[in-house]
């Protein structure tokens, strides 16, 4: 076989011939760049599209242009109509030229739908110069070495846009050229070659016609030009034409020499075919055995002959190991005849699954995924939470003619325990082309998909319908690879078995042997060469030194760096710190191209591999250095990629350990691969996190490549989610009717509806009725505590009045009522009767009691919640019915249905022991740990998923079984529990059943009630099934695209973590991770690749995981502990696969380091492994001075018994309830010992024993490990608890006779080891066995009974056999009564106890015997501290007063109750008590006059300030709207901001609800919810917004089969008719209302009175027997005929009623939900929303309101200068931004406007200096100490202002207004001429007293009196205005008389008045005469403090600011 059959690179034979590498090779005819080219070979006379333009045509140098067609040939539409920019010239040369883009960069690229590459190759007028542009970039993209999967994706686009044609046209045109570009004609002829290369290799079958055609014209070109033999043309012509050939013949074996043995001949035979042509999935032939295994050994003493011979002995028996149990299972599960055997449940290898259906497809993140269900009737006793069965990753095979000839091969991919109960698992189908999840040809699929159709139309008869399915699935089985199943398929059903085969490691592993084309380090691997050379790296280097500074302690040697290839010159084991043999492994580690380092137990393996990282990622730099030899290259050092270390482990609790390790030397560049971490230590090493934190990972080119794939990918999975959302919801609930609206038939269908409306329930009750789990509303409320809680409230006003309650409850059953009046009535009459009741009223004489309750609120919130309105009626009577309290009554409710809840929750059927399900999950999360540990795929949160999938459920479902539980304890549907339990059990049963109804049968249903049960869940199931159908076909015709994108997405993500991984210096992962991501790990520049655990792991996991440029391979472990496992004993034994590459290595001569000195285990333990299993294996002296294990004579021991062995009822696993029951016993004994739990482990050999040990195990216990031996390689503990089980009569031990088992479980000990077996038969069936127990009965250290001995009485030795001996030791001890004596004198109660030796914990239970001074006995326990608790008068030492108190109690602290005699300095007696010091403030009330006048009661203290005093006076003021203000005197601030009026408005709105807002002229926006509601839904906006109209179908029933075609929001086709009802009350007399709506409770027979009454009254129609009635919801029957009337009528002009719903003409409740009157509840409700939207305004015009209003609102804010409303601003903004009302907007409107009158005053008070003026600083404070009030007061909460409110502001703000006038006459007072003049005084005296003495309100009469005050001072001092000491005329004059222009006047901190002449700008600086302050400036700058004096000359600014330093305020 030649190597290009293996897909080996050209370049590796013959070159690599491209325009970078060759430089001889001359340029290409045309310019690479440039403005265009000459005259192209295809008459082009341009190139388009070089620099992305939009126009077709780019001018160049030639003569002209090429034609424009009118089109863009930049742009072209994809199916989708997404239009795609065709990909530029530009474009793809920089994808050529530019060598940072990586060839597999390039691929992911163009694979891309949205890339524009295909589209570009489709075009027709390409020119020479794009067609030679993208020969370069399809050559780069064929001569990857190891290119994605997308590769062949971009190959099929070539052949399909037939651009093979136009290269075929362009090679012919090259001869025509002239001859300086002939010379680039071999550049494009070698970019052909790597074409055909690409295309034979990869694609072969499909691109023969292609190839050949291609191949042809190249000879043809390459024979015309006369190209040279430089090029090797003709070598790589033949090596395609020897490639092609040789694929259409096969070799044939040659003929062995006799004279060799069996295994050597078949070594010697050739294979009958290619390893790399086998199918890594099964096949038929491997299933049916028509396809013969070629088989050959490991070859363990021996080397290969090649790498192909290794390759395919380990590809063969890898494949072999997890094919042939599912071979072999299926063989022993049927007959050659397709019957199931009986015995087939005792086979171990396979499970089979009956009756198997494909139900749906699911997008999954690889591909289409599939629901598949099995019959779950024979695993109902299956814990799956616990189970082994349909692991992830495990392989099923389905078949649907019991293993014949067809089958189906799919991995399993979700678990979840609750599906899988229900028999539902989800699987990913694998075809034999090797891709999971890889999609068919859906065309054909679909055409097939309408075969069946038609077949089924044309036939009625099933049999037919079958034989059709046959027909089409014997056409899809011969489609190759079709995964994207078929109804077909879908249809089928099935046998499934399933393998316990990880088949994802398999998958992953075989996939990489395939690949394997150069094995690095072969000559070892393969050869077994055994001279060991040093690694490339270090050979290459010169003299490579390597640091050992990093391990070395000492920190006075003068060199610590070596050459590292003279080992001779290294550091001594004592600088080193390290044995001997741990120096030669390190040594052999770093010189030694591969290196085994042999570890037995203990000797610390994982610490020398953790030294050699130590040492490789310290001199990592160093060795690159050393490695670049050039000094060009050490230079350039930064663009080399260095190497890094790969570390690989077999488990991955052993990669945490390893990693966790490496992170403390190596704080950085560490990645963990796998999402299955449970180190916190490593969670920000993992790459999930890596990736997630790292933004520039990506190029632009692969970002835009993931970014369009997502996309795509999202559009596509939601376009499928309507579909598979309701498949899944099917799975687990009976899905809602509407669902099926399509699938039933109309008739059918109607009578659902007829139901509903018959019943007043909803259409999905209605089919939940139908199909027995629901029942009609008389029953729905059937709460055992509504029976009690009625009677009590009933019976107990009659028990007050002195009847006995038994006898009342004989009065209800007598008279049948429990209505008071009829009760006494019969009391009265029956007084002597001595008769009682022992029985209880029946649920029909409450019922009817409920009934005729009238609720007197609003129930709907209460109802809205679930609560059904007998509850509410009930809890109506129980509460105080005369004042009901909503919120009392909803909490009452909510208790009794707790309780409810709470006493009657069913015991669930598979219901489990939480403790034991817990021990029973342990075995199964190791498992799924470890198969998951690869998954780096983010899971979402478990919360939202589970919110998701409720939510679905909700929206699609009508009842899933769990629904029984919580909406039948909702008071929906109330239940017993026994009627509970069994209608859950009903629908979890019917749901899982696969049986449904023939389509014929189906199709002659005419009444749905004339079926029983089970067929009317048949029925359900068979249009269940028809939806599925529909459903499923809509989700096929979109698989195969979504496979498509879901593959490119997966290879695009790979590459973002190749991108992270490869600039890491540390990689790790499992050795399953390793292979999975094969791709990735190959391409790592990782030289070194250190394997952990390397002898556990098979051979072929570590071949695959080989980075292919490793050059150093470090291999640790032992290969006498755990052995790799295969699935297949056979394989394992006679063919050597359980030998791993570490043995094998070692068995053929490669040299090894062996670790010999162990620091882990006590001699006595170390014994048993040496000489037998380990030749050589010394004590570290840290091990010989262990303490003796406490509590048991000897350290080791071992116990023997013959107790025999069980088995495990489901798998291979056997149990030993004896040597459970001691172990778990003997462990509680050890920890009375006093050891921690954690300090102890108990081992089995089986997993079943560890089930049973975790069942007994107590919770003391909880921190004790139990663990089977196998996963705990690697680890150790203090002390060991073995159970070794196997004991029988058949002398079988099982795994007990495997000698590297036998020595993990026996070296994990440090201090104790004790096991428990059968010695006896280990003994005689295992000669290791025999050798260790003469070895330990030479010590003593075996028996039949485990010597315990007591640590307090050594001498005292007892035997434990079984588990009851050590209740003979009670507490650890030897049982006698310990006598140890106590500090007070007692002796200990305990027995003999080794625990708290000196008897500090423990506390004497015994009484106390010692007595008080006073002779009392003590009362307390011994441990107490004494106190006598006796009473005794004593006298108090203080006050000589006599108090009762204990005995013990100091009187001297006792404190004394009499009453205080003292008084206080007020005149008050103080009100304490004597031994409590008298209070500095009394308490006594006084009678005080506040300011306002008013007298009220305070604390005498308080009496001195009533100022501060809060007056509670009520107010009482008559407010505008006429009622009493019911604040008070401070709540009113003295009556100027009254409370809001609290009177209720108790108007109806026109919604029909009652406005429960306070007293306002205006309503504003009811805040109730929406009642609004139909059949369908129910509005869940709030009622002031609204309404989204109803847009499903109407539906109802006009009569004579005819149905409203309306919507449900529009008037109906026409009235509907008034049919009577046909329905029977509870008399079984015929009801008088009308089909469709609710019956009336009135008979015309029993009633007769009450309804000729009510038809007298309410005349209308007939008063016969034919009259039909109609009751309201509020219980109200009136005629059908006056209500028509009623309803149509409209509202009288007079009546100020305005558009509302119409109202019960008797209570006024409004007329919501009638069926019969929805056309006109309808127009209602459409012109209620156009009130509605008309008083709150559009959103649109909402919107530019508040827009407007923020506008305004920022114009008022940015001018004002405070911090004191920073709050109020802030606030204010958010209200404006959260208005959805006009309503909303004008209270936010009012707020801006007050707000900023308040701010403007507050501004102007801040202003006002008040340090240097001597002004009056309570007036100041009395100022804002009102706006502050007044600000409050105008942020409280309030829905609008009132009329009165806005009142209250204007009064209150005038004032405010006149306070700060008032203010700046007093400080222009100072200034002014009379200044000292009294009469000024008087008038400012007076005007002040005016305005601040008074705290009343500022009426109008006050203001008369203040601005008649304020005009006496202006007439006085008319300068105090202008504040300057001036009148106004004087001022102007002083302005003229200067003659300044504006801005020369200013004033000085204190507002004193001076100017500056010249420009006007400040140059000096001087004093103020007035006040001393600091005037003038600088530099024209002001002085601080200084500004424009605008009150001058009305300036803004200085004259002279040529910097613009002062900005006036309106600029």
């Amino acid at each position: 076989m030649n190597r290009l059959e293996r897909g080996r690179p050209w370049r590796r034979n013959v070159g690599r011939f491209d325009d970078h590498q060759n430089e001889n090779l001359p340029r290409p005819p045309w310019p690479d760049r440039g403005r265009g080219g000459g005259r192209g070979i295809d008459g082009g006379r341009g190139r388009d599209g070089d620099r992305g333009r939009a126009g077709p045509v780019i001018r160049g140098r030639g003569r002209g242009v090429a034609p424009n067609n009118g089109t863009n040939h930049n742009h072209r539409v994809n199916a989708e109509n997404h239009v795609i920019q065709l990909i530029s010239y530009k474009a793809l040369e920089e994808m050529v030229q530019d060598e940072t883009i990586e060839a597999r960069n390039v691929t992911l690229r163009l694979a891309s739908d949205h890339s524009g590459f295909c589209q570009r190759l489709s075009q027709t007028d390409l020119d020479g110069g794009m067609i030679q542009m993208l020969l370069k970039v399809i050559g780069k993209m064929c001569r990857d070495d190891d290119p994605p999967d997308s590769l062949k994706r971009v190959l099929n686009n070539i052949i399909h846009t037939k651009f093979t044609d136009k290269i075929i046209r362009f090679l012919h045109a090259l001869p025509r050229e002239n001859a300086f570009r002939k010379q680039h004609a071999a550049t494009h002829i070698l970019n052909c070659l790597d074409l055909l290369r690409a295309w034979i290799t990869r694609m072969p079958a499909t691109s023969e016609t292609d190839v050949s055609m291609l191949s042809a014209n190249v000879k043809i070109v390459i024979e015309k030009m006369a190209l040279g033999s430089d090029y090797k043309f003709e070598a790589r012509l033949k090596e395609i034409d020897e490639i092609l050939s040789e694929q259409l013949t096969q070799p044939t074996p040659t003929e062995e020499d006799n004279d060799l043995s069996e295994a050597e001949r078949m070594h010697e035979m050739a294979p009958p075919n290619n390893f790399r042509d086998i199918s890594v999935y099964p096949e038929a032939g491997d299933i049916n055995g028509t396809q013969e295994s070629f088989l050959r050994t490991n070859l363990v003493n021996s080397a290969y002959k090649n790498e192909d011979h290794y390759l395919d002995v380990q590809f063969r028996l890898l494949r072999e190991d997890f094919v042939r149990p599912l071979r072999e299972g299926i063989r022993h599960c049927f007959t050659p005849g397709g019957e199931m055997r009986l015995d087939r449940q005792r086979q171990t290898n396979v499970r089979v699954y009956e009756n198997v259906s494909i139900e749906f497809p699911k997008p999954g993140r690889t591909g289409m995924q599939y629901y598949v269900h099995f019959d779950t009737k024979r695993l109902q006793n299956v814990r799956w939470d616990a189970s082994r069965k349909l692991m992830y990753g495990n392989l099923v095979c389905l078949s649907f003619d019991k293993f014949e000839r067809h089958f189906l091969f799919a991995i399993i991919v979700d678990r979840d325990p609750k599906q899988l109960k229900m028999g539902y698992v989800r699987l990913e189908f694998v075809s034999n082309n090797g891709n999971v999840g890889a999609g068919g040809n859906v065309e054909d699929a679909l055409r097939e998909l309408q075969l069946e159709n038609d077949s089924e139309d044309s036939s009625d008869d099933d049999s037919s319908d079958e034989d059709d399915e046959n027909v089409i699935e014997e056409q899809l089985a011969a489609v190759p690879g079709n995964s994207l199943l078929t109804q077909a398929d879908m249809r089928r059903r099935y046998y499934m078995v399933e393998t316990e085969a990880y088949f994802e490691s398999y998958r992953h592993v075989l996939a990489g042997l395939q690949k394997t084309e150069n094995i690095p380090l072969q000559q070892y691997i393969v050869r077994c060469q055994q001279e060991i050379r040093p690694p490339r790296y270090l050979r290459v280097a010169q003299q490579p030194r390597y640091d050992f500074k990093c391990i070395i302690e000492a920190d006075d040697l003068p060199h610590t760096d070596v050459e590292v290839l003279k080992t001779d010159s290294w550091h001594s084991t004592e600088e080193l710190s390290l044995d001997q043999s741990q120096l030669d492994a390190l040594k052999s580690a770093l010189t030694n191209e591969i290196s085994l380092i042999q570890g037995p137990p203990g000797t610390g393996k994982t610490h020398v591999g953790l030294i050699v990282m130590k040492l490789l990622l310290a001199n990592r730099q160093r060795r690159n250095e050393n490695f670049i030899r050039n000094p060009l290259q050490r230079r350039r050092r930064a663009a080399i990629e260095y190497s890094q270390v790969l570390v690989i482990c077999y488990t991955n609790h052993a990669l945490d350990q390893f990693l966790e390790g490496i992170i403390k030397f190596q704080r950085t560049d560490v990645i963990r691969v796998g999402g299955r971490c449970k180190s916190k230590v490593l969670e920000q090493y993992k790459l999930m996190n890596v990736r997630r934190n790292s933004s520039t990972t990506l190029g632009r080119l692969n970002r835009r490549t993931i970014w369009d794939l997502w996309r795509d990918l999202s559009a596509q999975q939601h376009a499928m989610e309507s579909c598979t959302d309701v498949l899944e919801v099917s799975t687990h609930s009976v899905l809602r009717l509407q669902q099926f609206e399509s699938i039933i038939p109309h008739p059918l269908y109607e009578q659902f509806e007829m139901i509903s409306l018959q019943s007043g329930c909803t259409a999905d009750d209605a089919l939940l009725m139908w199909l027995g789990v629901a029942e009609p509303d008389k029953i729905l409320c059937d709460k055992p505590y509504i029976l009690e809680e009625c009677v009590n409230a009933v019976t107990a006003p009659l028990e007050k009045m002195g009847y006995n309650k038994r006898k009342v409850v004989q009065a209800i059953l007598d008279s049948n009522s429990m209505e008071q009046q009829k009760i006494l009535d019969w009391l009265e009459k029956n007084e002597n009767n001595p008769g009682a009741a022992d029985a209880f009223p029946t649920k029909d004489i409450i019922h009817l009691y409920l009934e005729k309750i009238e609720i007197p609120f609003d129930p709907q919130p209460l109802l809205d919640q679930g609560f059904h309105p007998l509850e509410v009626k009930c809890a109506l009577l129980a509460t105080d019915f005369r004042r009901p309290n909503i919120k009392y009554i909803e909490t009452w409710l909510e208790n009794k249905n707790k309780a409810a809840d709470k006493e009657n929750d069913p015991v669930q059927a598979d219901n489990l022991n939480d403790e034991e399900d817990a021990h029973l999950e342990a075995d199964v999360e190791f498992l799924e740990e470890q198969r998951a540990i690869d998954q780096d795929d983010e899971e979402p949160a478990a919360p939202s998923r589970r919110e998701n999938e409720k939510k679905k459920t909700d929206q699609l479902a009508a009842a899933t079984y769990d629904d029984i539980k919580e909406k039948m304890s909702s008071g929906k549907w109330e239940l017993q529990p026994a009627e509970r339990k069994r209608r859950k059990n009903k629908i979890k049963l019917q749901i899982g059943r696969v049986d449904a109804m023939s389509k014929r049968d189906a199709g002659d249903v005419a009444e749905l009630f004339s079926l029983d049960e089970n067929n009317r869940w048949r029925l359900y199931r068979r249009w269940l099934q028809d939806l599925r159908d529909q459903l499923r076909g809509r989700i096929i015709a979109e698989g195969d695209k979504y496979n498509q994108l879901a593959r490119a997405l997966v290879d695009a993500q790979n590459e973002q973590d190749y991108t992270i991984l490869r600039s890491a210096k540390v990689v790790g992962m499992t050795t399953t991770g390793a292979a999975k991501y094969r791709d990735i790990v190959q391409r790592l520049p990782a030289k070194v690749v250190i394997v952990e655990e390397a002898a556990e792991v098979l051979e072929a996991h570590i071949v695959t995981s080989m980075p292919r440029n490793t050059e150093h391979l470090i291999l640790i472990g032992d290969h006498q502990q755990l052995k790799p496992s295969p699935t297949v004993y056979e394989l394992a034994k006679k063919f050597n696969l359980d030998i791993s590459l570490f043995e094998r290595m070692i068995k053929n001569g490669i040299p090894r380091s062996k670790l010999q000195l162990q620091h882990r285990m006590r001699p006595q333990i170390a014994s048993l492994l040496r000489p037998h299993i380990y030749q050589v294996l010394e004590d570290h002296e840290s091990v010989l001075h262990y303490p003796q294990v406490m509590g048991v004579q000897k350290n080791v021991f071992f116990l023997s018994h013959e107790c025999r062995e069980n088995n495990v009822q489901d798998g291979q696993s056997k149990v030993n309830h004896h040597e459970a029951s001691f172990m778990v016993t003997f462990c509680q004994y050890l920890i009375q010992q006093g050891y921690l739990p954690g300090q102890i482990t108990i081992l089995t050999a089986y997993v079943g024993q560890l089930h049973i040990i975790n069942r007994l195990k107590p919770k003391k216990l909880a921190g004790v490990r139990v663990t089977a031996v196998d996963n705990f390689q690697g680890e150790e503990n203090d002390i060991i608890l073995l159970s070794l089980v196997r004991s029988n009569d058949e002398g079988k031990i099982g795994f007990l006779g495997i000698e590297n088992r036998v020595c993990v479980a026996l070296s994990r000990a440090k201090i104790g080891l004790f096991c428990i077996g059968d010695f006896t038969l280990l003994a005689e069936k295992s000669r290791l066995w025999r050798i260790i127990l003469e070895k330990l009965q030479e010590e003593g250290s075996t028996g039949d009974g485990l010597p315990l001995q007591c640590r307090n009485h050594p001498e005292k030795i007892f035997s434990a056999r079984i588990a009851k001996d050590f209740e003979k030791v009670p507490e650890g001890g030897c049982g006698q009564q310990c006598v140890f004596r106590l500090n007070c004198g007692h002796r200990c109660t305990r027995f003999c106890h080794p625990d708290d030796e000196r008897h500090t914990k423990f506390k004497c239970r015994k009484s106390c015997e010692r007595k008080c001074p006073s002779g009392h006995l003590c009362r307390l326990k011994c441990h107490e501290t004494c106190h006598c608790v006796v009473k005794v008068l004593k006298e108090i030492p203080n006050c000589g007063h006599i108090q009762t108190m204990d005995c013990g109690k100091d009187p001297n602290t006792f404190t004394c109750y009499v009453p205080c005699q003292d008084v206080l300095p007020c005149g008050h007696q103080c009100l304490g008590v004597c031994g409590v010091p008298c209070p500095t403030k009394c308490e006594v009330l006084v009678e005080k006059q506040l300011p306002c006048d008013h007298v009220q009661k305070i604390p005498c203290y308080r009496s001195e300030k009533p100022r501060k005093v809060d007056c509670m006076n009520p107010c009482g003021v008559e407010l505008r709207c006429g009622h009493r203000c019911r604040g008070n005197c401070f709540s009113c601030k003295q009556g100027r901001l009254h409370e809001r009026c609290r009177e209720k408005c108790n108007r109806q709105l026109f919604c029909g609800h009652i406005c429960q807002e306070d007293c306002s002229t205006k309503c504003p926006p009811c805040k109730k919810k929406c009642d609004t509601k139909c059949q369908h839904s129910a509005c869940p906006k709030e009622c002031f917004e609204p309404c989204v109209l109803c847009t499903e179908r109407c539906n109802k029933w006009l009569g004579r089969n005819r149905k409203c075609s309306k919507l449900c929001s529009e008037p109906c086709d026409s009235t509907p008719v008034t049919k009577p009802c046909l329905k029977r009350l509870k008399c079984k007399h015929s009801c008088v209302g009308i089909v469709g709506e609710k019956c009336p409770e009135l008979c015309r027979v029993c009633n007769k009175d009450k309804l000729t009454e009510i038809g007298e009254m309410f005349p209308g129609g007939d008063h016969g027997s034919s009259q039909r009635f109609i009751m309201l919801k509020c219980k109200h029957i009136f005629p059908a005929e006056f209500l028509d009337r009623w309803m149509e009528m409209k509202a009288d002009a007079s009546e100020d009623e305005g558009i509302q719903l119409k109202q019960c003409p008797q209570c006024k409740t409004v007329i919501r939900d009638s069926n019969r009157y929805r056309h006109i509840i309808n127009q209602q409700l459409r012109l209620i929303n156009q009130v509605r939207e008309k008083i709150n305004g559009k959103t649109e015009d909402v919107a530019k309101a508040r827009k407007k209003l923020l506008r305004h609102f920022v114009s008022e804010r940015d001018p004002l200068d405070t911090d004191s409303c920073a709050t109020e601003w802030k606030e204010l903004q958010k209200s404006i931004n959260e208005s959805k009302t006009m309503n909303d907007l004008v209270v936010a409107e009012i707020r801006l406007r007050n707000l900023s009158k308040l701010c403007d005053v507050e501004t102007a008070v801040n202003g006002i200096p008040i340090f240097h003026l001597k002004l009056p600083k309570n007036i100041l404070e009395s100022l804002k100490a009102n706006i502050t009030i007044v600000r409050d007061w105008l942020f409280n909460n309030r829905p609008y202002f009132s009329d009165q409110e806005m009142l209250d502001f204007d009064c209150e703000f005038g004032k405010i207004k006149q306070q700060l006038i008032f203010i700046k006459f007093i400080r222009n007072s100072l200034f002014d001429a009379k200044r000292g003049d009294e009469m000024l005084k008087s008038y400012l005296k007076r005007a002040g007293n005016l305005l601040f003495s008074s705290t009343l309100r500022f009426t109008d009469d006050h203001e008369v009196e203040v601005e008649r005050a304020m005009k006496d001072i202006t007439d006085y001092a008319p300068s105090l205005v202008s504040g300057l000491g001036i009148s106004e005329e004087e001022k102007k004059m002083v302005v003229k008389a200067m003659s300044f222009q504006k801005g020369h006047w200013y004033k000085c901190r204190n507002d004193h008045i001076y100017c500056i002449g010249n420009c006007g700008g400040a140059e000096l600086t001087a004093t103020c005469p007035e006040c001393q302050q600091t005037i003038g400036g600088a530099g024209h700058r002001l002085a601080d403090g200084n500004q424009v004096a605008g009150e001058m000359d009305g300036s803004t600014r200085p004259a002279y600011d040529p910097q613009n330093l002062l900005i006036p305020p309106e600029v």
